[in-house]
């Protein structure tokens, strides 16, 4: 008969194999990283055109007329003994013109231009390294043709740089592979395997493109500490290595579903972050407030004008802000929220696992993964819905498990995220009372409730100036406060009954299950969906409906543990006692039905990913010139910006979401305000405001009203986008909410 140790030095060569290519696959993965930021870094001489008309042909060739405001753009600065060619001309009927050509403000040169074609040649000045770009603005009279209704600047037949290419950055990138490669020899040399060791090569890889001052330190640490590891403690280290017990395959399947959908959808959420596809509607604010925390600064985000945890109760931004005492960067947060959606692939394959039928519970993981609402929720900016969600999953896993404190800590972890979700903690204690665990769900029901007691009633109004949250007039309908709300839900059940089926319920529900092949209606676990359920079709915001946003997060989670419940007991009731054989082949089968209800899912809904890939190609341009405009801004400005340029400056103090706080929009508490308005810049996209609670005319009058004031001056413009700075001078209380005082007129 064959004992474990003979199954497992059999399941060694395997165990090496998978842990050997899945190191290899992810040293791959990290010097491709590293070559790809050296392309990067090469100069591209040939401009953007911005602000040019369209090229047009006549018999001559082709030809591009300017605005009357236009710009080259560089994508990067421009390296010394950069020479520019420049053919122009202002053709009759147009009258002759003066050009000026200027680098931010700076004059270089003004030259007329008449009915003869008139080249230029123009040593540029170099670019400063600090800038995201470089762009020279070209300024000529307007003048219109007759049968064209266009205001023209000048005709361009040649636009050419010659400037020398900077040498690749060989040297740092050769150390920093020099030092990646070295962590994950001592790693590997520990007997901590290769996969780990690909793993933290390709973490310090994606650190270096990020941060790379922060990368030498963190590197320089991690190779001293293994080093001395491997001098001090080999045997130890090695000895409680080679006792692990290898992974099956169904585990290094789930290790690949959790690290490929990071991968995969993270990529798509930095992409869409680099393409000012974010907002600070809610990465901006998650992001300034986990900056103001673990700097020990006062929680208050002058992007919502709020005490974050005022917010939703929401004491796990204190323990996650610590996130930013080693990696200080938004693209980390984005990161790790995908991780964490993706970790939820664990517990469910342990759940399987622990029932007899592992890759029953892969199929499970990777059908969570793939349904559109998550997917969705991993890419809408930032929330920490997300986290709740995989804790409830662990919670759920640790209860089947017996692991009590675990479970604990996971519903701790629920119900600090938000207070509503005390009401679902609450209702999987009321699950355990049922289950006749008397203790435990005794301790659930009685810790949530308070909890959720405590936060509505005295937290929340405390921080956020307001009797109620500021969600409650979303059940507005039910009353004006959380008590009155309950009260009535509670006596009026019949009045409440209708209102749970509002126009187009059904196919939210059916889209809701449809990824899990409709299996949740077959297990009991879905009851635990229903308060997040009915706090979704009671509310009168259509968006908790939408699979586009995060609010489902909860519900998808449970409905996950659902499927896995239902699917397990058909592969055992297809199977029987005694027929192991036939049970796997019953768990494999609804393992296919999962994936194909999963792959049929994803055109159920629109999915954000696709929306970015769309976006990211299309405003490709653009995006170099609002990262240049923005590296225009000091580190320690206060700033107006409008909302998807918010997120990429919110490491200060002062970051307001335009156009607060001249004109008050969805800023909540503005008596708490730490300090008094000082805003030094303001930035807008003048060409593509979007919509908020001002209207976009008075969005975009503001701009010119600053400047007719004098309390403001134009330092950048670039395609429509708008940097205004402080003109010094006025009292500091026209520098924000008193802008439109007596004392601050000019």
């Amino acid at each position: 008969m064959e004992t474990i140790a003979d199954k497992r030095l059999r399941a060694f060569p395997l165990q090496l194999s998978l842990d050997a290519i899945a190191g290899a696959l992810l040293l791959m993965a990290a010097l491709a990283i590293l070559l790809a930021g050296m392309r990067a870094a090469a100069f591209n001489p040939y401009p953007a055109l911005v602000d040019f008309y369209p090229r047009e042909f006549n018999e001559r060739g082709a030809y591009q007329f300017t605005r009357p405001q236009a710009s080259l753009f560089w994508a990067r600065p421009l390296p010394t003994g950069a020479h520019l060619t420049l053919t122009i001309q202002s053709p009759a009927p147009l009258p002759p013109r003066e050009l000026r050509l200027s680098v931010r403000d700076n004059e270089l040169l003004r030259l007329p231009v008449g009915p003869e074609l008139r080249t230029v040649r123009l040593l540029l000045p170099p670019g400063d390294p600090a800038l995201a770009g470089y762009a020279l603005d070209l300024s000529t009279a307007e003048a219109r043709a007759r049968g064209d209704p266009r205001a023209l600047g000048l005709l361009v037949t040649e636009a050419r740089l010659a400037a020398p290419q900077p040498a690749p950055p060989l040297g740092p990138y050769a150390l920093a592979t020099v030092g990646i490669v070295a962590v994950a020899l001592l790693l590997a040399s520990l007997s901590l395997g290769w996969a780990t060791a690909g793993l933290a090569a390709m973490l310090l890889a994606l650190l270096f493109r990020a941060d790379a001052s922060r990368f030498w330190m963190y590197t320089a640490v991690l190779c001293a500490a293994l080093l001395a590891m491997r001098i001090a403690l080999p045997r130890p280290v090695m000895d409680r290595a080679e006792r692990r017990r290898p992974w099956p395959p169904d585990a290094w399947a789930t290790a690949a579903v959790v690290f490929g959908f990071t991968a995969f959808i993270g990529g798509y959420a930095l992409a869409n972050h680099h393409a000012f596809g974010t907002n600070g509607y809610d990465l901006g604010l998650y992001d300034q407030t986990f900056w103001l925390v673990s700097r020990m600064l006062p929680n208050y985000s002058t992007g919502a004008g709020i005490n974050m945890v005022g917010s939703h109760a929401n004491l796990m931004i204190f323990p996650l802000a610590t996130l930013y005492w080693l990696v200080p960067d938004v693209r980390a947060l984005l990161l790790l929220q995908t991780l964490a959606v993706g970790l939820a692939a664990v517990p469910l394959y342990l759940l399987g696992r622990d029932s007899g039928q592992p890759w029953l519970g892969v199929a499970v993981g990777l059908a969570y993964l793939a349904h559109p609402a998550v997917q969705n929720m991993a890419l809408f900016d930032f929330h920490v819905d997300t986290i709740a969600a995989t804790a409830l999953i662990v919670a759920l896993w640790a209860s089947e498990a017996r692991r009590w404190r675990l479970m604990l800590a996971c519903c701790a972890i629920v119900v600090l995220c938000k207070e509503n979700f005390a009401i679902t903690v609450a209702w999987l204690g009321m699950w355990q009372l049922a289950r006749r665990r008397w203790r435990l769900g005794t301790a659930l029901i009685i810790g949530s409730v308070a909890w959720f007691l405590f936060a509505t009633q005295l937290l929340v109004p405390a921080l956020i100036g307001h009797d109620e949250s500021l969600h409650v007039s979303r059940f507005a309908r039910y009353g004006d406060s959380v008590p009155a709300i309950i009260l009535f839900v509670l006596t009026n059940p019949l009045a409440v009954l209708p209102d749970l089926f509002p126009p187009g319920a059904d196919q939210y529900l059916f889209k809701l299950l449809l990824p899990f092949a409709l299996l949740p209606l077959l297990s009991p676990y879905t009851i635990l969906a229903a308060p997040a359920l009915a706090i979704n079709l009671l509310s009168n915001f259509d968006g908790q409906r939408s699979f586009n946003f995060h609010y489902n997060s909860l519900i998808v989670a449970v409905l996950a543990v659902a499927a896995l419940d239902a699917a397990r007991h058909i592969a055992q009731w297809l199977g029987s006692a005694g027929h192991a054989r036939r049970t796997a082949v019953a768990g494999w089968a609804l393992a296919a039905l999962l994936l194909g209800a999963a792959w049929y899912s994803q055109g159920s809904t629109l999915l954000r990913r696709d929306t970015i890939a769309n976006y990211v190609t299309r405003d490709e341009e653009l995006r170099y010139r609002r990262a240049y405009i923005l590296s225009l801004i000091p580190p320690e400005a206060g700033v107006s910006a409008q909302s998807n340029l918010h997120p990429q400056l919110t490491h200060r103090q002062q970051i307001f979401i335009y156009p607060n706080p001249f004109i008050r929009a969805d800023f909540y508490h503005p008596e708490a305000l730490p300090f008094a308005p000082q805003i030094d810049y303001v930035v807008l996209d003048t060409r593509r405001i979007g919509p908020s609670s001002v209207s976009i005319d008075d969005q975009a009058r503001l701009v010119d009203e600053l400047e007719e004031r004098g309390l403001y001056r134009r330092a950048a413009s670039l395609g429509g986008l708008v940097l205004l700075e402080r003109v010094p001078g006025r009292p500091a209380g026209c520098y924000g909410p008193g802008w439109a005082a007596e004392e601050c007129l000019p």
